[in-house]
């Protein structure tokens, strides 16, 4: 028999002893109390013929021989009385005696033990082009949404079956510090140094649900659909820092979660470009089913050498439903990126 049963079956045997121990002790203390004629008794069985009447111990003699009474039929009560110290020792030495050695310290080692086996535990590491990879590892909140946040920058993710999640982000301070918050309430925070944030411009568009907005950055003069476009349908990675030949896109979040919280972050190598020109960003929005008829909601921060040098609320109403498929562009809404060739 298990530990944890030997507690189960142990607390059951104080309840039955206790029980047990207080109908023996009621008896006992009765017919110590009741039996030297001070205290009063009721009747609890009524006279055949007669009304019931109240009779006390001082009576009782007189009683049965006069009116015929049957002293058995008296029901002395206690409710009242308090507990003896004989008693309650006797209650004490019952729990004692019946709980197994040791339950307590095997309780609280098992406690701490699941404690232990749900121990949340991050790590950040940096990577290429000022990018953080964040590990966490969460094993008894497996398949859950964990919410990430860095320097005001949120997104949502989804843990895997067995509760860890790997992902890289673009670090936006020089020490950088994420925090995952989880369903239960529970917060994990960790930080690591970039050092290489300064080399780099970052804008970042975030928003919740299916909105349908997008960062369109078109370098040096490029058209849409050229190489130079880069946005979420061709985003690149990080290997386009190389050489300062151009920038890419990161986009993060879970779109298969209730309510998904979605960020795309476009960084540029500003201090390593090989070419001297600007950058045209705007964001878009596409009217789709989903959208069309509604406001979306969204925010945009921008970053230049490790600075924040901008932040904005947008608000846009999408038309109706008669204009899916076409795209509404805001122009004026994030700053041009001005880039100056490193060679001069």
């Amino acid at each position: 028999m298990s530990w944890t049963t030997e507690f189960v079956t142990a607390f059951s045997t104080v309840g039955c002893a206790i029980g047990i121990g207080f109908l023996m002790q009621s008896g006992e203390v009765a017919e110590l109390r009741y039996g030297s004629g001070q205290l009063a008794a009721t009747s609890t069985v009524p006279l055949v013929g007669k009304p019931p009447v109240l009779v006390t111990v001082s009576d009782l003699t007189d009683a049965t021989e006069d009116t015929g009474l049957d002293v058995n039929a008296i029901t002395l009560t206690s409710a009242k009385l308090p507990i003896s110290d004989t008693i309650a020792a006797d209650y004490r030495q019952v729990v004692e005696v019946s709980a197994p050695d040791g339950i307590f310290e095997k309780l609280a080692e098992h406690d701490r033990s699941l404690s232990d086996e749900c121990q949340v535990t991050a790590q950040a590491t940096p990577t290429a082009a000022a990018m953080v990879r964040l590990k966490l590892d969460a094993p008894c909140q497996g398949s859950e949404r964990v919410t990430i946040s860095h320097e005001g920058m949120i997104f949502a993710e989804t843990l895997s079956e067995g509760g860890d999640l790997e992902v890289l982000i673009p670090a936006l301070k020089e020490v950088a510090e994420f925090t995952g918050s989880f369903l239960n309430g529970e917060t994990i925070t960790v930080s690591a140094e970039v050092d290489s944030v300064p080399l780099y411009d970052r804008v970042i568009l975030q928003w919740q649900g299916d909105s349908g907005v997008q960062i369109h950055a078109r370098e040096f003069g490029a058209d849409y659909g050229e190489d130079g476009h880069v946005w979420a349908g061709a985003p690149r990675d990080l290997s386009a820092v190389a050489g300062g030949r151009g920038g890419f896109l990161t986009s993060l979040g879970d779109t298969s979660v209730s309510l998904p919280m979605l960020t795309e972050v476009y960084t540029f190598p500003a201090a390593l470009s090989d070419s001297a020109g600007g950058v045209a960003l705007t964001i878009e929005t596409e009217v789709t089913e989903a959208n069309c008829g509604s406001e979306v909601q969204a925010r945009t921060y921008e970053f230049s050498g490790g600075k924040k040098v901008s932040s904005q609320q947008l608000s846009l109403a999408v038309p109706n439903c008669s204009a899916v498929g076409n795209f509404l562009v805001l122009n004026n809404l994030l700053q041009d990126l001005t880039v100056a060739s490193k060679s001069n």
